[in-house]
């Protein structure tokens, strides 16, 4: 395909990393025109390891970790424009984890915590 490429990229300093990403068509990278795969890895400052992954305009899987500052995990996964599942969970400051997934525009569950300054559980 003439828009066919793969990027592998490797740095150690400053803020060290490594990012892997291949593309087939002209916008994305695996299958479609919106469809990608994406793998970040970063050691400081800031570490965190994402790795993203879509099939579809609407499609897609996010994996993120941090560990500072304002340390968190977030998973996301959609599979329809309006279906979703997303989990995060941080730990300073105001720490909190938040489950949220719908299935259609208007149903979903969230549920939400938080430590501080606010504690709130819905």
């Amino acid at each position: 395909m003439p828009f066919t490429s793969v990027c592998v990229t490797a740095s150690l300093t400053p803020y060290r990393f490594v990012c892997v990403t291949a593309s087939l068509t002209q916008y994305s990278s695996v299958l479609t025109p919106y469809s990608f795969a994406c793998v970040t890895a970063s050691l400081t400052p800031y570490s965190s390891v994402c790795v993203t992954a879509s099939l579809t305009p609407y499609s897609s899987v996010c994996v993120t970790a941090s560990l500072t500052p304002y340390s968190f995990v977030c998973v996301t996964a959609s599979l329809m424009p309006y279906s979703f599942a997303c989990v995060t969970a941080s730990l300073t400051p105001y720490s909190s984890v938040c489950v949220t997934a719908s299935l259609t525009p208007y149903s979903f569950v969230c549920v939400t915590a938080s430590l501080m300054p606010y504690t709130v559980v819905l």
